[in-house]
């Protein structure tokens, strides 16, 4: 594959992104293969990290230079401990981070076969929930972007918070993100079209979409209703087939980075914070999708929901495939 050169010039000023999203603990079973139901197969290993779609956007985000914010809360448990413990270490912003007293952490049991491809079983807890007082806070702050993870919009007041705060950060310039998750079709409708509209970006995978379309039933194409209410694109996120763009003045189609995946597990989230860099950098939408697709199959190589690295090497990554085209 061949990849254009780009300008890959660093904004004027690093982007304050809010991530509306709690992190929990990732629990991981590795194995060979995902037995069917009934079945058994042999773990070959185990480990524990810290995920959550908000903390692996904010990682991208902040390795790629931006300043993100996350707002979350977790339990006065074991696990709250490690989650407040890898927080404060890794140096993301805690403005918006409390600790619930006698609350319980959510976690994932995550199942990673041998082709990287992982299984979640999630067990909801107080970072499912927006941490009391944090809302009145925020609208006094300002940010470039807000991100929101379909996971946060689950729990119906959790929901109306989060809607009451996207429209209005969008009232004041801020572009919203919308990541609607796999569980996006257990949302309330009227609450789901709610953060449809007011999102200026859809980044969705294929089977998120159906969900999303099952549950509206708008009786039209749901990207040709989103750019007709003020959306300003979808990014239909496919896999090894690339991703699909569509914007009120077209569609295009990026392909996918040729990569041996070891572990899969916050590719999307990874993606979601590689665009909003590139869009906050002023890169062309093109550049930016390009930028964002080289995030989520870089992590890919990588064990784990996030990891580290820089721009510097994305940019590595990006140039690598344009010399060695497959």
């Amino acid at each position: 594959m061949t990849k254009p050169s780009f300008d890959w010039k660093n904004p004027a000023s690093p982007a304050r992104v809010i991530l509306l999203g709690g992190i929990l603990l990732d629990r991981y079973i590795e194995v060979d293969r995902y037995p069917l139901a009934g079945g058994d197969t042999l773990i070959r290993g185990s480990f524990d990290a810290i995920g959550g779609c908000s903390l692996n956007v904010a990682v991208t985000l902040k390795n790629l230079g931006s300043v993100p914010y996350v707002v979350t809360q977790w339990g006065e448990d074991e696990a709250g401990s490690e989650i407040e413990q890898q927080v404060r270490s890794s140096g993301l912003q805690a403005d918006y981070m409390r600790q619930v007293p006698g609350g319980r952490t959510g976690f994932d049991w995550v199942v990673l076969d041998r082709s990287g491809e992982r299984t979640f079983f999630t067990l909801k807890g107080c970072e499912g929930e927006v941490p009391r007082g944090v809302p009145q806070m925020l609208r006094g702050a300002r940010f470039d972007f807000a991100y929101v993870t379909g996971y946060y919009l689950l729990n119906r007041q959790t929901a109306a918070a989060v809607l009451d705060l996207v429209g209005h950060f969008r009232e004041n310039g801020c572009q919203v993100v919308f990541d609607p998750g796999p569980l996006v079709g257990e949302m309330d409708p009227a609450q789901l079209k709610g953060m449809l509209l007011h999102s200026d970006w859809l980044v969705p995978n294929a089977e998120e979409l159906g969900f999303i379309e099952a549950k509206l039933n708008l009786g039209e194409d749901l990207a040709g209703w989103l750019l007709g209410q003020g959306c300003r694109g979808m990014v239909l996120k496919r896999g090894r087939m690339g991703v699909q763009v569509r914007t009120p003045t077209g569609v295009f189609t990026e392909s996918a980075f040729p990569v041996v995946p070891v572990d899969t597990t916050g590719a999307g989230d990874s993606f979601a914070g590689g665009l909003m860099y590139g869009l906050s950098a002023g890169y062309p939408l093109r550049q930016a999708i390009t930028l964002a697709s080289a995030c989520g199959a870089f992590l890919t190589t990588l064990k784990g929901p996030h990891g580290a690295f820089s721009k510097d090497d994305i940019l590595n990554f990006i140039q690598n495939a344009k010399d060695n085209p497959s």
